[in-house]
């Protein structure tokens, strides 16, 4: 076992390509103005996209009020964006509210790209446009914007920071043991890193979301349970507690059975050496899948419910779990008049919602 913040090789590697390739290009804000700054309003974004009879997939961006699912009630959604084309979308909205990046497909590279929308000035155009993956979208402030990027080639992955004001790749670097799964998670105080070492994840980096230095690192809690190396499958909150979705344990697979999942939480015991996980979600008896966690003023649990057995007439529900009582409130999203799968929930800052124009 790796005590730590693990101090071997796997951390001095880390904390050596942090000062080789970064560079802090603006004095780092206060943890309490970065807290103040991104304060979660009740306002979820989350993503979708519409089957079209053409043989494309549209793209959709919904925001909905997390209050309204707390009192028992269906909450009503408002489309915030529609258009693009492919797989399903990942959008995060800027905390001041002005820009909207999505991860989407771009035709002219065949690649998933981020288109940027200003909804103020009802515009739209391509942040990046290369023959690469960009995923992992999350915003550091009001205009810089992390991403992970994934080429189709054989050079190495690579976090980035764009400047969205200067249209303007300001940073990108790659760390020991970043992979295709790396999946990178921000809260307001730290981003956190998936590490890999041998196919599979071996530790959680914590870096500063300013410098980009590197804070500490934990050893990944479930050495002996298959990975769901797939985005949002991994989080860190502002109470410094991580969440995973886990497979299934499969004797026939080494990947376990990414048809049931199970959702734990891990915090660090009282010395801080290791994460220490319970179970917060259980493997469904069916088969089922649990994905797009976020957490929401540091008490519910949002997440999606997908279950696999008859998938076209299935309901996908989404979930809020009161991570204080146990409760879980649940809602199948609708829009006119059809089921939709609603995933890749995020926060939105009180300065976003009033810019957007929500009530």
């Amino acid at each position: 076992m790796l005590r730590g913040p693990i101090k071997l090789s796997v951390v001095a590697g880390l904390v050596c390509a942090a000062t080789l390739f970064l560079s802090i290009s603006c004095a780092p804000k206060s943890l309490s103005t970065r807290r103040a700054e991104a304060e979660a309003s009740p306002y979820i974004v989350s993503s979708c996209w519409f089957k079209e009879t053409g043989g494309l997939n549209e793209n959709g961006v919904f925001v909905w009020n997390i209050e309204e699912v707390l009192a028992g009630k269906k909450p009503e959604l408002r489309l915030l964006w529609r258009g693009g084309e492919g797989g399903i979308p990942k959008a995060r909205i800027s905390w001041d509210g002005r820009h909207i990046a999505v991860a989407t497909w771009n035709p002219e590279r065949d690649a998933q790209n981020i288109l940027l929308v200003e909804p103020g000035k009802n515009s739209e155009e391509w942040l990046t446009s290369d023959a690469a993956e960009q995923r992992c979208l999350s915003w550091l402030d009001d205009h810089r914007l992390l991403c992970l990027r994934l080429p189709h080639d054989r050079t190495p992955v690579r976090l980035q920071v764009w400047d969205v004001a200067r249209r303007r790749l300001v940073r990108e670097f790659s760390l020991p043991g970043m992979e295709r799964c790396a999946v990178p998670q921000v809260s307001p105080n730290v981003v956190a890193l998936l590490v890999w070492k041998d196919g599979r994840p071996h530790s959680i980096a914590l870096l500063d979301p300013s410098s980009f230095a590197v804070r500490g690192t934990y050893t990944y809690p479930f050495a002996a349970a298959p990975p769901v190396p797939v985005d949002s499958q991994f989080i860190v909150d502002e109470k410094g507690r991580f969440f995973f979705v886990i497979n299934a344990e499969d004797p026939e697979s080494p990947l376990g059975n990414p048809e049931r999942t199970a959702i734990y939480m891990a915090m660090p015991d009282d010395q801080q050496y290791e994460l220490m996980p319970r179970l917060l979600v259980a493997l469904p008896e069916e088969a089922g899948r649990h994905g797009s966690l976020c957490v929401w003023r540091d008490r519910y649990l949002i997440f999606t419910e997908v279950p696999r057995k008859e998938l076209a007439a299935a309901s996908f529900t989404v979930n809020v779990l009161d991570l204080e009582t146990g409760r879980r409130h649940q809602f199948v999203p609708e829009w006119e008049g059809k089921k939709i799968l609603l995933i890749n929930h995020a926060l939105i800052t009180r300065k976003a919602a009033s810019e957007l124009g929500l009530p």
